[in-house]
């Protein structure tokens, strides 16, 4: 899937948010100890709220002009390259779902900088968000490791 403007680009981050909330709700749900479940039930909380923030600033744009809306058109990104596909699933056990999940956080993370790499010269707020959230997957990256 090309992601050729900013609203391509921000409806695959609310995907992407949305299905990193459903793993994690998945997770908790299936977490042994209660340590786990609190952590996996954060991790959810935050990509909800990373996904509201997504979908704000998508309805802000939606009705600004060609050049700065969500038809600005952005160097393309292939989102092929930050899905984990399939999804990382509870099922696959503890250490596999461990690694999946670490890998989909790095791919959102690079999704993120690559994004903010892109929206850095007409909109350095913006992007200033995005690296922020890129930096945020990597330190959730670090507490998923402490919760095995």
């Amino acid at each position: 899937m090309e992601l050729t403007t900013f609203g391509s680009a921000l409806k695959f981050a609310i995907a992407l948010e949305n299905m990193a909330m459903k793993v994690f709700e998945d997770a908790a749900g299936a977490a042994t100890n209660d340590e786990s479940k609190k952590g996996f039930l954060e991790l959810s909380a935050s990509n909800r709220n990373r996904k509201l923030l997504m979908e704000k600033q998508y309805s802000q744009n939606v009705y600004s002009d060609m050049d700065t809306g969500i038809f600005e058109p952005l160097p393309v990104m292939h989102g092929e390259e930050y899905l984990s596909d399939p999804p990382p699933s509870v099922d696959a056990g503890a250490s596999t779902f461990l690694t999946e999940v670490i890998e989909m956080e790095q791919r959102m993370g690079a999704f993120y900088l690559a994004l903010a790499s892109r929206m850095q010269f007409r909109r350095r707020g913006i992007a200033n968000t995005y690296d922020r959230m890129a930096k945020e997957n990597l330190s959730r990256i670090d507490g998923l490791r402490k919760l095995t």
